[in-house]
């Protein structure tokens, strides 16, 4: 039995969780670095080079998500 296509709500739905996941791995990824790198000795010499870019991809991610929200006709609620 072939699955049902999913609405638009459903989609959104999906996507704003995909969005919350990949924020949490996010944050935990790149603490741990960070503190491998502050243990490391004296700073944060390299961690940039992982969270600065995937911060932009998860910004990227972000606005995608909040922009490609499905559209609403007027008066439908």
């Amino acid at each position: 039995m072939a699955a049902q296509p999913k609405t638009p709500d459903e989609k959104h739905r999906d996507d704003v969780h995909t969005f919350w996941w990949h924020a949490t791995f996010y944050v935990v990824v790149n603490a741990i670095i960070v503190a491998q790198d502050l243990i490391a000795g004296g700073g944060l010499d390299w961690a940039y080079w992982t969270f600065v870019p995937w911060g932009i991809g998860l910004l990227a991610h972000g606005l995608a998500v909040l922009f490609g929200r499905p559209r609403r006709k007027m008066g439908t609620v």
